[in-house]
């Protein structure tokens, strides 16, 4: 507990206190207050022009950030998400027009799909074996 900065804010939280009670409960001084500077009167007034600095800057960049984020959205995720839905849709179709009842066909199928899907997967891992690795 410091004595010195308790007293330094009590001294000055009363003389605000006395200021204010001065200048809007007695009559002395006439209401509205004009300051003597029209632009400090107007600084004053709109609040320090908090509101234009807060719109201008936290307002601006969310705006900005959200409309990018709903573009990423609808035209990156949407767009992958509806490119796999569109490519199970033509894989279905082709492989309708494959069906021929027979078990060997639908066996083959699955495998070359596996077989597929493995080397799809693991690309990276066979590129690093079969190619050489070249160091600058």
């Amino acid at each position: 507990f410091n004595k010195s900065i308790f007293w330094l804010l009590l001294c000055s939280s009363l003389i605000g206190c006395i200021a204010g009670t001065l200048t809007y409960v007695g009559q002395r001084i006439s209401k509205p207050i004009q300051l003597p500077w029209r632009q400090l009167q107007d600084f004053f007034a709109y609040d320090l022009y908090t509101p234009k600095l807060y719109r201008s800057s936290i307002v601006f960049s969310v705006d900005w950030a959200s409309r990018i984020a709903d573009w990423f959205d609808r035209f990156i995720i949407d767009g992958v998400v509806n490119l796999v839905g569109l490519a199970s849709i033509f894989g279905g179709e082709a492989l309708k027009y494959g069906n021929s009842g027979q078990g060997q066909f639908y066996l083959l199928t699955i495998a070359l799909g596996s077989l597929a899907l493995t080397i799809a997967l693991s690309w990276s891992l066979i590129s690093q074996l079969l190619l050489p690795q070249v160091n600058f």
